[in-house]
């Protein structure tokens, strides 16, 4: 007499449901850290810029990125190594701001520039602004100079935002990672088990019956 083994059957199903699981979480862990890798060089907005006189520039502005701990608007301007040391005092007299819209026309940012060197940036690059996170989405950036800095009147002036990151917004690409490599162990072992058994004598056991 035959009837079906289900502790095969309950094996097989979780050898499959962690191999799916597996493959579903190595998916989502390569997505996730193509992302963080995205944002850690993406500009949300670039554009070049006269700083040396009063005017003003309206630009796209690419929101890709919602959980960084804020965004620098930089400026990248190679001053020459005569000017690298007096940064501060050749930027003192330089003052605008950057207004970023929605498009529905509501405003989401106003910044006054505050001008200053972040640990660690090249003497080229220079944060003009700092900005907070909103959301993802297209925005129009507008970036006014009241007061300029004639001396950067003959030097090409680019200027770019960029994402704050610290490593924590990799997280859960880390974590699906992990999870990826937990399915496939139980999917190894359950698989090694049941597997033989399964093969050899399919999901049926005989049953013998004794008077």
């Amino acid at each position: 007499m035959r009837h079906l083994a289900f502790g095969r059957i309950l094996g097989l199903l979780l050898a499959v449901i962690s191999l799916v699981g597996a493959v579903v979480f190595v998916k989502a862990s390569e997505y996730f850290n193509s992302q963080y890798h995205q944002w850690t060089t993406a500009r949300p907005l670039e554009t070049k810029i006269d700083l040396s006189q009063p005017g003003s520039v309206t630009v796209p502005f690419h929101q890709t990125c919602s959980v960084s701990h804020g965004e620098y608007m930089m400026l990248e301007c190679d001053l020459g190594e005569e000017q690298e040391e007096t940064l501060e005092e050749l930027f003192q007299g330089l003052s605008g701001s950057i207004v970023i819209k929605d498009q529905t026309g509501e405003e989401v940012v106003n910044q006054s520039f505050k001008v200053h060197n972040p640990h660690g940036t090249l003497n080229r690059e220079i944060v003009l602004v700092d900005l907070p996170t909103f959301a993802e989405g297209k925005y129009q950036a507008t970036i006014s100079v009241e007061t300029g800095v004639p001396a950067l009147a003959d030097s090409p002036q680019i200027v770019y935002a960029k994402y704050l990151l610290c490593g924590m917004e990799q997280m859960p690409g880390v974590l699906s990672g992990i999870y990826a490599f937990c399915a496939s162990v139980v999917c190894l072992i359950a698989g090694l088990i049941v597997l033989p058994n399964v093969i050899k004598y399919s999901i049926w056991c005989e049953m013998t019956s004794t008077d």
